[in-house]
């Protein structure tokens, strides 16, 4: 698993954006710090511009599962959000155990990343090291 903001994650990177990629980020723990409830989950407003700004250029989604029948899903949905937005490729970011089957499923168009590099079984082709490299990602 590479960095993404060292040479060759960002040459990965803007291959991936050139193809007007689904651009898509797990929730809880990707685009906002993990929180005790639903209520606590606020997502800081460079992330919301960010996100606001790519939506412009490309389609965008949230995907997240918090129950255990979701996680099988989230690949799935992936996969159904890309065939039907048109999309020739992917970004997506997630940040735990809960993202692998998206990780495992991606074919080589797509581009994943994850938040830390914590664990070294995963199927992410980068990493970023936290929310702070996530809010870089999605800067314009």
């Amino acid at each position: 698993m590479r960095h993404l903001f060292d040479p060759a994650g960002q040459r990965a990177l803007a291959a991936a954006m050139r193809r007007q990629p689904l651009l898509a980020f797990d929730f809880d723990g990707t685009l906002v710090p993990m929180a005790e409830g639903p209520d606590d989950m606020l997502v800081a407003d460079p992330i919301a511009d960010g996100m606001r700004q790519l939506a412009r250029l490309c389609p965008v989604a949230i995907i997240t599962g918090l129950a255990v029948d979701d996680v099988a899903d989230k690949a799935d949905a992936m996969n159904g959000l890309v065939l039907g937005t048109g999309s020739r490729a992917a970004v997506f970011v997630g940040d735990d155990v809960d993202d692998e089957p998206v990780y495992a499923r991606a074919p080589s168009s797509w581009l994943t990343v994850r938040i830390g590099r914590d664990d070294p079984s995963t199927l992410a082709r980068f990493f970023v090291n936290d929310h702070d490299e996530v809010e870089t990602m999605l800067a314009p």
